[in-house]
């Protein structure tokens, strides 16, 4: 619309420390934003909007290196921020900085940005899910009790596996990248289906829970500047690819059954759309 952007140029410790990872939280939706910073040296900030630092967070070391953008989980009214490290350390803080009881807890594996909550009634009932480098599985309650721990199957020290929350957060799936094979997994470990592709490039996947039985896959080869969408049975939606150098944007329309997807590709902006 025009409207001009102010600049304000926020000075968050020693200036030579690259910044890591930056999250902005809005703890009640009150748009009074706070921001959580982790830099290269795992020091970890909490700022208000301007830049002042907040409680013990001034910062806060950690002291190894931070494995995914730090994040905020509120459960009954109470707030935490959750900080996994690649050593494998996860840790569950108040928003003034103080450890939650239980925390940290140290996973016998290295750690990369694979997260996901799944929020219940109480601490009890809220867990962290997340996958190690090594693909195991492990699902911890927000009180610090371990609930499962579960090995996938890990074809050899190359394979890549992910998280993949749907669109909105309600519910993931997991993706098992072995070369150029791509397996998609349900929460429990059982495979949904594989598909084996040209290249052996890492890709970008995502994950739409539209309603009941109705789910979609999209998986980006960037390389090919193709993107594949599934039902999760593994059926490739009308028969080929899309051209799309980038992921795409998926809107289902539920009163005339119709997804419309918007898709760069080149010097190209097309959407185009499927009854489902």
């Amino acid at each position: 619309n025009g409207v001009a952007m102010e600049n304000y140029p926020l000075q968050i410790g020693n200036s030579n420390e690259p910044i890591q990872f930056f999250n902005a939280i809005d703890y009640d939706k009150s748009k009074d934003y706070r921001f959580i910073i982790a830099k290269q040296n795992a020091n970890i900030y909490l700022t208000d909007k301007f830049g002042k630092p907040l409680g013990e967070w001034n910062p806060l070391k950690l002291g190894d290196k931070i494995a995914a953008r730090p994040e905020h989980i509120r459960i009954r009214s109470k707030d935490f921020m959750v900080i996994m490290q690649e050593n494998g350390t996860i840790n569950v803080m108040s928003r003034n900085g103080q450890m939650k009881p239980n925390f940290p807890i140290k996973l016998e594996n290295r750690l990369a940005d694979n997260l996901f909550f799944e929020i219940g009634n109480n601490f009890e009932s809220s867990y962290l899910v997340t996958l190690t480098y090594a693909g195991e599985l492990v699902k911890i309650s927000l009180d610090g009790k371990t609930q499962q721990k579960q090995q996938l199957y890990m074809p050899n020290k190359e394979t890549i596996f992910k998280i993949i929350p749907d669109a909105i957060g309600r519910s993931y799936v997991m993706a098992r990248q072995d070369l150029n094979r791509m397996s998609l997994l349900k929460p429990s470990g059982e495979t949904l289906f594989e598909k084996d592709y040209l290249s052996q490039e890492e890709m970008s996947i995502q994950y739409y829970q539209l309603g009941i039985d109705k789910e979609l896959v999209a998986i980006t080869d960037h390389l090919q500047e193709f993107t594949y969408i599934y039902t999760k049975e593994g059926q490739l939606i009308n028969q080929q690819p899309i051209e799309s150098g980038a992921e795409i944007a998926l809107i289902y329309f539920n009163k005339d059954n119709v997804v419309h997807i918007y898709k760069c590709h080149e010097n190209k902006f097309s959407v185009s759309k499927f009854t489902f």
